[in-house]
């Protein structure tokens, strides 16, 4: 911790507890002097606005230092919902011996520390003369009492999060049971009792009740400020939607529309091209029991509509304060139970951290906790560290603006439909490996222990094998000269020559070059047909006209993009940024914005015509390398010796993480570039120039399946300055 803070090593105890002593007093003047100005900002306001001191909107939890039942540290904090300004805070700890602090040790349970810290902080808010309006909390009862204790006229709300939570659990409770007596002496039985629930028996399921749970956080959204919008919409789920009808006397569901495409290729869910089929329900209920199981839940749950939406503000939750929460781990390990000077020093930090986003917006991006640390313990500052201070703020408050646009959302959204493919997948792979590794010590090699295993037949049509990576494969592991395409990649093998692709001519295979040079020394020659030009005055390979020349290439270059991306894509043309180039004369170079996304802003240009496009670019050729169908063929190119689809996805996931090309400036490397490539089904000619260095490469497309698009008879030309920046190439043709 010193030495990110004060650039120092601590050598032994006493440097270290005499250094946390020194903090102490400046780290607590700091965060109190946070929590001031937030207070003051309220009681400055008009007091009959909500969120005023008059009419304070709360919210509030405790956290614990260490897992489990018997932290010996725990810090209750409370902060105004509406800008997530942190306002009171009070730490809670059973070991130490200072004296630094005025109270005494606490003497209760650390199941009790919550209440204990919430009485604390509402007597200093009472002391205060502040009027809590609302508080937003999550089901414990114990801290609800304490605010009704010093706030009788509160209206305390629950976390809607947790509730749905709970809702869940509950649903979950109930898939177990088979009957059930309601309270008319009915009763109700399973269709499934004495037997084990079949596929689609009508019962709860657990993936019913992930259903449920998105569709319970569903209603909470779209119910807006009116609590019995929420009710009736829940019950519909109860009595309607998940019964599979979707129109009914006197309403009808209004989150999906009654008719849903029939093509697969529509794009708007309200705007249909084709006729279109009835909407049908997922997961149906079918059984009498877990029917009425379920909608007694929902009764219940929507018996709890006004302490889950409020009337000005609508859903609530407590994420304010449990995310600044998320960021104490940073700052403290959760291993240890920590002295209290050890522990509210660094706790205090963490909540400092916390903070900065609303120090932000009132004291500008200049403003960090550590200057002002170093300066009231009179250290000296590092030349340069404000301004990195200063560009680390500005970076973090745009990512975390950027991630609340409607772009980011949809990216997570997909990221998570993803990962829930990927995730199923790799459990299916786990089961059919451990049947693998069940050889009870027969003498076999490992490709007929996967063969035993199985009775799935090889690609090639045998059953002696299963893996055409088996030595008597005709499948096997190859690379073919002639088209330098790795024929024991599951995609590119085939039976046929329907899958090769029409530039098998000049394509370049990668992994054979990788097992007698580094990827380092292949960045400049190894990737490219060897043939130097030194500028433009030399052709390589027969020049092809650019996308806008086709229009059906590109329709089809945007249908691809927009379906792999789940973002809408604008065509339009901007106009040519064109830049004097004599190196590639007469070919024309269009000027690109140079934000670390320039790759992506070209090929978005290159094919829509606009640089707007390129995080739908980038989104699509993310997920075309993790494509199930893809992921093994690019998990071998950006790593060697990969023979299994789990290895592979773990390979590519890596390489994304590592680049972080899920960011929107983000560089690219050169393996976007043959995704680019092999997703288009171009060629790539790329005019690297850097020092005294002139050279035309030219990047191949690695196979062909039905991911990709139909080949034709277009080329993408690029121009790469200095290894750091692309520009668009537009090719003047005789």
């Amino acid at each position: 911790m010193f030495h990110h803070i004060l650039g120092m090593h601590t050598v032994s105890d006493s440097v270290f507890f005499g250094t946390l002593k020194e903090m102490y007093d400046h780290v607590k003047d700091i965060l109190d002097g946070i929590c001031l100005e937030a207070r003051k900002e309220m009681q400055d306001m008009d007091q009959e606005k909500i969120g005023s001191w008059q009419r304070a909107v709360t919210c509030g939890d405790a956290v614990w230092l260490t897992r489990g039942s018997f932290s010996r540290n725990c810090t209750y904090t409370v902060r105004n919902y509406l800008i997530g300004a942190l306002l009171y805070y009070c730490h809670i700890c059973q070991k130490g011996s200072d004296n630094l602090c005025q109270d005494d040790i606490y003497e209760g349970t650390s199941k009790a520390a919550e209440g204990f810290g919430a009485n604390e902080v509402f007597k200093l808010m009472v002391k205060d003369q502040m009027n809590v309006e609302c508080h937003i909390q999550d089901g414990d009862s114990t801290s609800e009492n304490v605010v009704l204790k010093h706030f009788p006229l509160c209206r305390v709300l629950r976390c809607g999060n947790h509730v749905a939570k709970n809702h869940a659990i509950k649903l979950d409770k109930l898939r177990k049971l088979k009957e059930m007596t309601t309270n008319d002496g009915v009763r109700v039985e399973c269709y499934c009792k004495g037997k084990k629930h079949a596929k689609h028996c009508g019962c709860l399921t657990e993936k019913f009740i992930r259903k449920a749970k998105a569709s319970f956080q569903m209603c909470l959204t779209n119910a807006g400020t009116d609590p019995n919008a929420f009710s009736e919409k829940l019950m519909n789920l109860a009595l309607h939607h998940f019964q599979d009808e979707h129109q009914w006397d006197g309403g009808q569901c209004d989150f999906h529309p009654l008719v849903v495409c029939s093509c697969g290729s529509c794009t708007d869910k309200y705007n249909l091209k084709c006729h279109g089929k009835p909407y049908k329900s997922d997961q149906v209920l079918k059984c009498p029991f877990h029917t009425l199981a379920y909608k007694l839940e929902c009764q219940e749950k929507a018996g709890l509509a006004d302490v889950l939406i409020h009337p000005e503000i609508g859903k609530v939750t407590t994420n304010p304060v449990e995310a600044s929460h998320n960021v104490l781990v940073r700052y403290r390990s959760k291993n240890w139970n920590l002295a209290r000077l050890h522990y509210h020093v660094s706790t205090n930090i963490g909540l400092i951290q916390g903070c900065m986003t609303y120090l932000f917006t009132k004291r500008g991006p200049q403003y960090h906790w550590i200057l002002d640390i170093l300066k009231r313990m009179c250290l000296p500052v590092v030349q340069n560290l404000p301004s990195i201070l200063e560009k680390l703020n500005a970076d973090r408050f745009f990512d975390i603006e950027s991630k609340k646009t409607n772009v980011a959302k949809a990216r997570r959204k997909l990221y998570k439909r993803k990962r829930k493919v990927f995730e199923h997948q790799r459990r299916q792979l786990f089961v059919k490996e451990s049947a693998m590794n069940h050889d009870y010590g027969r003498d076999a090699s490992t490709e007929e222990v996967i063969a035993d295993a199985s009775t799935d037949k090889c690609k090639c049509g045998s059953t002696d094998h299963r893996r055409t990576s088996h030595k008597i494969c005709p499948l096997r592991r190859t690379c073919d000269t002639a088209t330098g395409i790795d024929t024991s990649c599951d995609i590119n093998a085939s039976k046929s020559d329907d899958n090769v692709s029409e530039y098998d001519d000049d394509c370049y295979d990668f992994e054979c070059s990788l097992k007698t040079k580094s990827f380092h020394s292949l960045e400049s020659d190894c990737l490219i047909d060897e043939e130097k030009t030194n500028g433009a005055s030399k052709v390589l390979h027969e020049m092809l006209p650019p996308p806008s020349t086709n229009r059906d290439w590109v329709q089809k270059a945007v249908a691809i993009i927009s379906k792999l991306s789940g973002i809408a894509v604008v065509e339009r043309v901007d106009a040519v940024k064109q830049v004097p180039c004599r190196e590639i004369a007469p070919h024309i170079r269009d000027e690109i914005v140079g934000d670390g996304a320039c790759f992506y802003r070209t090929i978005s240009e290159a094919i829509t015509g606009t640089e707007d496009n390129h995080f739908a670019v980038r989104m699509s050729l993310i997920n075309f390398m993790l494509d199930p169908a893809n992921v093994l063929a690019f998990g071998r190119l950006v790593r060697a010796g990969i023979y299994y689809d789990i290895d592979a996805l773990k390979a590519v996931r890596s390489h994304i993480n590592r680049h972080k090309l899920y960011l929107e400036t983000s560089w690219s490397t050169e393996y976007e570039v043959f995704a680019a490539a092999t997703m288009f089904q171009v060629k790539i000619m790329v005019f690297s120039e850097y020092s005294n260095y002139r050279d035309w490469h030219t990047y191949v497309p690695r196979f062909t399946n039905e991911t990709c698009m139909t080949p034709m008879k277009v080329m993408l030309y690029l121009y790469h300055i200095n290894r750091n920046h692309y520009d668009l190439v537009i090719p003047v043709l005789d």
